[in-house]
């Protein structure tokens, strides 16, 4: 009888001590649990610097290109002045400025939608698009007669662009950590000011194209530089999307 009580208390007390131990926490990687999930493809200091720099080195160039053109084809309309606009156009009193001033009401209004719509259309996708929406206005400039035409094709320029650098700022994010975001979006930025002293050269040796093919000094500075800015887009199109780089293989692992 006794050897049977101290055989009970024994098993009781290890059923205790059993019920005081927390079980083992399990996570689940993929399809399988496993007791400690562990990172298998875990990059070392070396592999990381090199994948941060093969990243910058096939983002950063497209996105500052496409900033650089859209600087570029909003004020090629002053080269264009230049170069015979006013006077074909008939652009007396306040024309100009009018026209002027009609691309950046739409280029306000359009800025916070259009990063709406990048959570529906995937950023690489969408950036694109609109370099290649721009470009194609940039060329209708191009080959206006008239005064409202010209206000008319302004008006959606700026709406095509409204959504460039919102929606760089916001594609950023998605792939840099804040410490390094900053200097990214300073280099993508800096791309203003190199529009300024290509733009006016370029013009310059467009208008030596005055008269070829029927068409005056100034609409050629639109249809190239518009033909330029859509060829871009279409490459980017093919370079923005990082999801199908092979230097993306070690992260689809975590």
């Amino acid at each position: 009888m006794s050897s049977r009580l101290r055989t009970a208390s024994n098993t009781s007390s290890q059923g205790g001590l059993e019920s005081e131990v927390p079980p083992r926490k399990t996570e689940s990687c993929g399809s399988e649990e496993e007791p400690e999930c562990s990172v298998a493809a875990a990059l070392t200091a070396e592999q990381e610097v090199k994948l941060w720099r093969k990243i910058d080195l096939r983002l950063l160039p497209i996105i500052t290109l496409m900033y650089l053109l859209s600087f570029m084809d909003r004020g090629n309309i002053g080269n264009a002045k230049l170069d015979g606009l006013m006077t074909q156009l008939n652009l007396t009193g306040n024309k100009y400025n009018i026209a002027l001033t009609m691309y950046f009401i739409p280029y306000s209004l359009l800025e916070f939608p259009s990063n709406l719509a990048i959570q529906v259309i995937r950023p690489s996708r969408w950036l694109p698009a609109l370099v290649v929406l721009w470009g194609l206005c940039t060329m209708l400039m191009g080959f206006v007669k008239t005064y409202p035409q010209l206000v008319g094709v302004r008006v959606c320029l700026g709406a095509a662009e409204a959504g460039l650098y919102p929606g760089v700022a916001y594609y950023l994010t998605l792939w840099y950590p804040k410490y390094m975001y900053q200097y990214r979006f300073a280099m993508f930025t800096g791309a203003a000011t190199m529009a300024g002293a290509f733009s006016g050269l370029l013009a310059f040796a467009i208008n030596f194209m005055n008269g070829d093919g029927g068409l005056e000094g100034w609409s050629w500075i639109f249809v190239l530089e518009g033909l330029a800015t859509v060829l871009v887009g279409l490459v980017a199109a093919f370079v923005c999307d990082l999801q199908s780089w092979s230097i993306m293989r070690p992260l689809r692992n975590f």
